[in-house]
């Protein structure tokens, strides 16, 4: 019968799948599209066949210093079989092949041929860009926040940060207010530390996971900088790099890809560089990375190798050829404030004296060099300006110890030099003078003595010696001139302030149980401060004046830190500055006034203030004085009609009353 197909189908309990089960083929294989460990190299030498093997050995020593290699291949043009100028090279994970491009993108085969290595999945992704263009939708623009606002201020007030127990807060220092007002205040904003930048743009604050810059005057986040475990950072002097420190990756640390020490471009938040730790054990007492130190102007960043100084130019980070690294043993080294100038010591070995050498950079030629012997210990001064250089040698002969302070003139011909001998006698501490020609030195720890020594034309002359003081910290101020010397420890917070331009004292105070010394950037003002890691009680700050006249006592419970903002230098030419330091006493008349006229309004705000408050109080006790006064024959009526509210009509009578309350009679029998 005609009709429509009927299809039938079978059902089947569970039990009978292995019955009517279907033996199907395995699913074809997938291909690997990950090309995460391939990079392509370009710029290779265009060779013929014979070549070949040659080019295919270079290649393969190179990479291979890298990583493990998969597999490499060179094309070759089909009829010519010359090379075609790229590689393929596959390494087995792709942290190799990252650490491939890291390692050899701009590296020099021969003038001629400089590599460009990028990874293969970048590669295809440029070539499958469509050829048909299409707009870019622009985000909406946001004004960015300029880092200096606070620069801008009328008034040319500094700020300060300061940290205790979870707080941070940021004031103005308002010399007229005797209560200040943070401009920002902020709960567990950092796990440990707050750092300025040189220039005072970025705050930054440390964290578990790295480090957090903040700036503007919302104070936003600005940037993040991913490093675990980072303790240390050190911005370049002109803040276009940060470098980090982590001392948990310092023993056991990837030598293809450090992490140790991590170099950040500050803009972009990208890393730079990565280095390997130093080999011997960092302080937890350590505020910087001086084994790592920038030149000036950041072009040059230096660090001490396991042969000799290392130098690497900014920005692409590359090695600098040196002459210098034939001087083996460098002992430690730091850069002139003005010139591309390497100062370094090299410790005795052997028969060879001790050498202290000048290094230009990037030649590496030497500049100037001086021996010296039976050095126990060497340290390196840069004056601020660059002018000077001060080694202070420590020398031990058997039993007897000297110190040697050579000063060399670093603009003169040939680099002449002058020394001063100070026998049986050991330098606590040196301290330039800033933007002078002086300079002062702690010596002797029991009752230590304060000398003070000036260098200028041809002369190094001693101007005066303060015998047996309670010092033991020099702090000059950031514009010369005047220093601080501070009594911390078993002096108790001693603070003399002294004047070395007329060699007198202005002022002795005391910041009782003080335990460090900040100058402001203007030179103004100078902070003292208890710290609360060094010692538990009277934690706080005092802020003074250069003169040494206190302006504000704050105590803190568990105070941490005190720190000025930095300035960014001067935009004015040194002929404007000089200008109006001639002209310094009219503007400080001006001034004066204006600090007298905002005490003034300051005075009135607190006068105003205390009679709110009073009326405040009146408005609450007058109606109860009222009250009081409407009960009065009341009271008097429940005293039966003594009057009772003068105080003065009570007659005060002392009685005693004693009172026997236990009677016992007891026999001692007598030996």
């Amino acid at each position: 019968m005609d009709g429509p197909e009927v299809i039938r189908h079978r059902t089947y309990d569970d039990d009978e799948d292995d019955e009517y089960e279907m033996n199907l083929p395995p699913p074809p294989p997938k291909p690997d599209n990950n090309f995460d460990t391939v990079v392509v190299v370009d710029n290779l030498p265009v060779v013929t066949e014979e070549k070949f093997s040659k080019l295919l050995a270079v290649v393969t020593k190179i990479y291979g210093q890298v990583g493990k290699i998969v597999e490499l291949e060179i094309p070759k043009h089909e009829q010519t079989k010359s090379t075609l100028g790229f590689a393929f090279v596959e390494f087995s994970t792709p942290q190799e092949a990252k650490a491939a491009i890291e390692r050899t993108n701009g590296y020099k085969l021969d003038k001629a041929h400089v590599f460009t290595v990028n990874l293969y999945t970048d590669f295809r992704r440029v070539c499958s860009v469509s050829e048909e263009y299409k707009k870019p939708s622009l985000p909406e623009h946001k004004e960015p926040e300029n880092l200096r606002e606070w620069m801008m201020d009328i008034r040319g007030l500094s700020q300060f940060v300061c940290r205790f127990a979870d707080d941070t807060e940021i004031f103005w220092n308002e010399v007229a207010r005797t209560k200040l007002d943070p401009v920002l205040k902020r709960k567990n904003f950092t796990d440990s530390i707050v750092q300025w930048s040189p220039h005072g743009s970025y705050l930054a604050t440390f964290h578990n996971q790295g480090i957090i810059l903040w700036g503007g005057n919302s104070w936003n986040k600005v940037i993040r900088f991913q490093h675990p475990g980072v303790k240390l950072i050190e911005f370049s002097p002109r803040e276009k790099y940060l470098v980090t420190y982590s001392p948990q990756f310092q023993l056991d640390d990837n030598t293809d890809d450090p992490q140790c020490i991590l170099v950040w471009d500050v803009r972009t938040g990208k890393k730079v560089k990565g280095f390997s730790g130093p080999s011997h054990r960092v302080d937890s007492s350590n505020t910087n990375i001086s084994w790592l130190q920038w030149s000036y102007d950041d072009r040059f960043l230096a660090r001490i190798g396991e042969k000799s100084i290392l130098v690497y130019q900014t920005p692409d980070m590359s090695l600098v050829d040196l002459k210098s690294n034939l001087i083996q043993g460098v002992k430690d080294f730091c850069w002139s404030p003005t010139n591309h100038y390497i100062a370094c010591w090299v410790p005795e070995s052997g028969n060879q004296a001790a050498r202290v050498l000048v290094l230009d950079i990037p030649s590496g030629k030497e500049k100037r060099q001086q021996n010296f012997f039976n050095v126990a210990d060497c340290k390196l001064h840069w004056q601020s300006n660059g002018d000077f250089l001060c080694v202070q040698v420590e020398c031990q002969v058997k039993t007897k110890k000297s110190t040697y302070l050579d000063v060399f003139r670093i603009r003169e011909k040939e680099i002449p030099d002058e020394v001063i001998q100070l026998k049986d006698i050991s330098v606590i501490q040196f301290a330039w003078e800033p933007k002078g020609t002086k300079f002062a030195i702690l010596t002797d720890a029991q009752r230590p003595d304060v000398s003070f020594y000036h260098i200028d034309g041809k002369k190094l002359e001693h101007l005066k010696t303060l015998e047996k003081k309670a010092v033991s910290k020099l702090s000059w101020s950031p514009q010369g001139q005047f220093i601080v010397l501070g009594g911390f420890k078993q002096f108790n917070g001693v603070l003399e302030f002294f004047n070395t331009q007329e060699m007198e004292t202005m002022s002795i105070q005391e910041h009782f149980m003080a335990t460090d010394v900040d100058w402001d950037p203007t030179g103004r003002f100078v902070a003292t401060y208890v710290c609360h890691w060094k010692t538990q009680i009277e934690n706080g700050y005092n802020i003074w004046t250069f003169q040494g006249r206190l302006i504000h006592h704050i105590m803190k419970e568990k105070f941490f830190q005190f720190i000025w903002r930095p300035r960014p230098p001067p935009l004015l030419s040194a002929e404007k500055i000089k200008e109006i330091k001639t002209k310094l006493p009219s503007y400080s008349k001006r001034y004066k006034n204006e600090d007298r006229h905002k005490a003034m309004e300051e005075a009135e705000k607190q006068k105003k203030k205390r009679k709110e408050l009073r009326n405040e109080f009146n408005a609450i006790i007058n109606p109860r004085k009222k009250e009081w006064q409407e009960q009065k024959e009341q009271r008097k009526a429940l005293r039966g009609g003594v009057e009772s509210d003068n105080e003065d009509d009570y007659e005060e009578r002392e009685e005693f009353v004693e009172e026997e309350i236990e009677v016992k009679e007891e026999v001692i029998p007598v030996a």
